[in-house]
């Protein structure tokens, strides 16, 4: 197991990123080789890796969406909204009323 930081450090990018766009996804499928770029973004919306995602090996990807989740219910409890996709997980805000 790696303790470089760059897991926590991804981590604080996509909750600065939910913030400000209101949306991130965290794929669970990877078509191409894993170039190393953390934030590729979409129409809008930010899609997350953990650059030391080998394509054929994505416990990885899910370790880095489970991290993200466990510290989002920590710091920002009922604010969030998890959608576990086929190939993606959705994280949005909750609407403000």
């Amino acid at each position: 197991m790696r303790r470089s930081g760059k897991t926590t450090r991804l981590i604080d990018t996509a909750v600065n990123l939910l913030f400000t766009k209101g949306e991130i996804r965290v794929p669970f499928v990877i078509a191409d080789a894993n170039h190393g770029f953390e934030i590729v973004e979409t129409d809008g919306i930010p899609y997350l890796f953990d650059p030391d995602c080998p394509v054929n090996f994505l416990g990885v990807q899910r370790d880095f969406a489970t991290r993200l989740v466990r510290r989002l219910n920590l710091e920002h409890p009922h604010q969030i909204i998890v959608d576990n996709q086929n190939q993606f997980l959705k994280i949005s805000l909750k609407d403000e009323q």
